[in-house]
């Protein structure tokens, strides 16, 4: 399956760290999708968690304000964990993703 994660407020959450850990164990594909642009300060704010979980820089998808919706079809995601569900009805409509509320 393919998992995507939003980064503020999820990823940098312990438990779901934990969980992503778990996750790719079980040979699960990861994507980051974030609203925040790519740029260096970005970079270098997540590069210590993605390190810690076995990802790179290449498994983010910096959405820089664009809807995650697209993005999220893009890469076939199954599901997606977010904190903030203002964008759930929108992926239901768009794409076959299952989004989850971490809360």
């Amino acid at each position: 399956m393919i998992y995507a994660f939003d980064y503020d407020k999820t990823l940098d959450n312990l438990m779901v760290q934990e969980l992503v850990i778990k996750l790719r164990k079980q040979g699960n594909e990861i994507w980051v999708v974030t609203m925040r642009s790519d740029n260096e300060f970005n970079n270098n704010l997540m590069k210590p968690i993605l390190a810690k979980l076995g990802l790179s820089k290449y498994s983010v998808i910096f959405c820089s304000d664009k809807p995650k919706w697209e993005y999220l079809q893009g890469i076939n995601a199954d599901v997606y964990i977010d904190n903030i569900s203002d964008e759930f009805e929108i992926l239901k409509n768009h794409t076959n993703v299952v989004p989850l509320l971490w809360v």
